[in-house]
C-alpha cells in the first residue's frame, strides 16, 4: 500500500482505557465480562483462547507490513451492535480504537454503518466537534482508512489502517485494504469454527 499521494499538512481518556507502552500486536485484554468480548459474538460463538488471540495479533502486524501503513487495528461489534476495540498492531492502534469506542464515532463506525470503506485523510481536519475530540484522543494517529469486515454478508466490524501523518488514501490503498479485511474475516471465522461468506460490497 505504497503512499505515492500522501499529503503532509489534556488526555481525558478513562483510566485503564489506553493501551500500555510496548503493547505492539496486543489483543484487548481489558474486558472483565466475558460475554461482552466481541470475539465471542462471531458466528459459531467460538471462545478464543490465548493462542488464537496471539494469532490475530500476529496477523494484524503482518497486515501493517503488507499494507505499508503505520499500523492496523480491529474493531468488532458486540451483542448489542456496539463496536469494541479488539486488537492492534501497536499500542497507538488500540488507542485509536478506544478513542472511537469512547466517542461512538469515527471511520470504523461510518464504515460499518455504510457497508463500505471510509477514508479520512486527516482526523484533525475532519468536520465536526466529535472528530476533533477523536483526533485528540487518537494522537499521534492522523489518517485512517476503515474497511468493513464482512461475515455472512454483513459488516461485523472494521479493519482500520492508520498513519501518523495526513494521507490521501488512493484506490490502490482501498483495494489492498479490502483484500486484507477479507483475510481478517476468514481468520476470525476460522478460529470460531464456521464458514464465511463475504457477501457483496
Amino acid at each position: 500500500m505504497a503512499d505515492n499521494d500522501a499529503g503532509h499538512s489534556p488526555d481525558t481518556t478513562p483510566q485503564g482505557s489506553r493501551a500500555p507502552q510496548g503493547a505492539a500486536g496486543r489483543w484487548n485484554e481489558r474486558t472483565t465480562d466475558p460475554d461482552s468480548d466481541p470475539a465471542s459474538r462471531l458466528p459459531g460463538r467460538g471462545r478464543y483462547g490465548p493462542s488464537a488471540a496471539q494469532g490475530v495479533a500476529r496477523a494484524l502486524r503482518s497486515m501493517a507490513v503488507i499494507s505499508q501503513a503505520d499500523g492496523v487495528a480491529l474493531m468488532l461489534a458486540d451483542g448489542q451492535g456496539q463496536l469494541r476495540a479488539v486488537g492492534g498492531s501497536s499500542a497507538e492502534g488500540l488507542d485509536l480504537e478506544y478513542a472511537q469506542q469512547r466517542e461512538q464515532l469515527g471511520p470504523a463506525h461510518e464504515s460499518v454503518a455504510a457497508g463500505r470503506p471510509v477514508a479520512v485523510a486527516d482526523l484533525r481536519g475532519h468536520d465536526g466537534d466529535g472528530y476533533q475530540r477523536l483526533a485528540r484522543r487518537a494522537a499521534p494517529v492522523r489518517a485512517v482508512l476503515a474497511v468493513p469486515v464482512r461475515v455472512r454478508g454483513s459488516a461485523a466490524g472494521a479493519l482500520n489502517f492508520y498513519r501518523r501523518t495526513p494521507c490521501h488514501w488512493t484506490s490502490d490503498h482501498i483495494a489492498v485494504g479490502q483484500r486484507l479485511a477479507d483475510t481478517a474475516a476468514d481468520l476470525l471465522v476460522r478460529l470460531a469454527g464456521t464458514t464465511i461468506d463475504h457477501g457483496g460490497r
